[in-house]
């Protein structure tokens, strides 16, 4: 687990996230503390003790589940296939039954999603495949439906709220479904290539030009959170430095007329100088 640990580390700093040695040392002990099969109190863990800035998240989430994800032979294909995948779906999850989702969402990868050893296909391919041959908009509508009956819901807030809970189960689904398909390509391509495959850039890397929407939220963010804290630098730096040194000489003056009591100090004034920072391209008319 230690080794695996160290090369988690090692892709989080190549793709840029600073982890320093204490903080590995605070993770490896960690792992003496915890139930490594407990996953989310591994990975919530783990992330207390590595990522410090909550923009990194994604990418610590990505790569865990990488490095860190069941074997695919952990988890086998029930007894007796199931005959009406969505009908039994939407009873699992009525239920929040979580072994049976877990050997739904197998199920539904081995009929559906024809994963095929040595294509260079990502995951998010076969995980639509199998969305789309459920039909996950049709699996959410029923879920809502039976949630609202079950309920008693008449008025359009609990029909609402029965909405939202059947989304919410149902993207629980959708996670399981990932999860599996990432764990059989690593088992497969292993977790160098796969995280290669899955990492996107971080916020602070990403080129201007590239970006997507979701990644320019992510900008305004990180500037935001410089600008404050550029502001908090600046005004610690006028406070602390607004009367500048000790003027000796004037402060001994000064103590004459209290007879030698230096009872009102002197300082020499000083002027803040702000950092200016300049940005600009560097085309031809530059």
């Amino acid at each position: 687990m230690i080794d695996r640990l160290t090369e988690f580390v090692d892709r989080l700093r190549l793709l840029g996230v600073a982890v320093s040695t204490s903080e590995v040392i605070d993770a490896s002990r960690v792992l003496g503390l915890i139930d490594w099969d407990d996953r989310e109190t591994f990975r919530s863990a783990l992330s207390a003790a590595l990522i410090k800035n909550s923009a990194h998240r994604f990418l610590f989430d990505v790569l865990f589940d990488v490095y860190f994800s069941h074997s695919p032979h952990d988890l086998q294909l029930p007894d007796e296939a199931t005959g009406d995948l969505p009908e039994a779906i939407v009873e699992s999850l009525l239920l929040n039954d979580d072994r049976a989702l877990d050997d739904l969402a197998f199920e539904s990868i081995q009929r559906f999603a024809g994963i095929e050893p040595g294509r260079p296909v990502g995951g998010r391919y076969y995980q639509w495949k199998v969305e789309q041959a459920l039909g996950m908009s049709e699996i959410t509508d029923r879920l809502a439906s039976r949630l609202a009956s079950d309920a008693q819901a008449g008025s359009i807030l609990d029909g609402r709220l029965s909405q939202d809970e059947a989304r919410d189960r149902v993207a629980g689904f959708r996670a399981r479904i990932e999860r599996i398909i990432r764990s059989r390509l690593v088992a497969e391509r292993g977790p160098e290539a796969m995280a290669r495959a899955l990492a996107r850039p971080l916020p602070e890397d990403v080129e201007f030009l590239q970006a997507t929407a979701d990644e320019l939220v992510e900008m305004k963010r990180s500037v935001a959170s410089l600008a404050r804290r550029l502001a908090a630098r600046l005004s610690y730096k006028h406070h602390r430095t607004r009367r500048g040194r000790l003027d000796f000489r004037r402060t001994i003056r000064a103590s004459l007329q209290t007879g030698g009591t230096p009872a009102y100090p002197k300082f020499k004034q000083r002027t803040v100088r702000p950092d200016i920072v300049v940005l600009c391209d560097v085309s031809g008319s530059v």
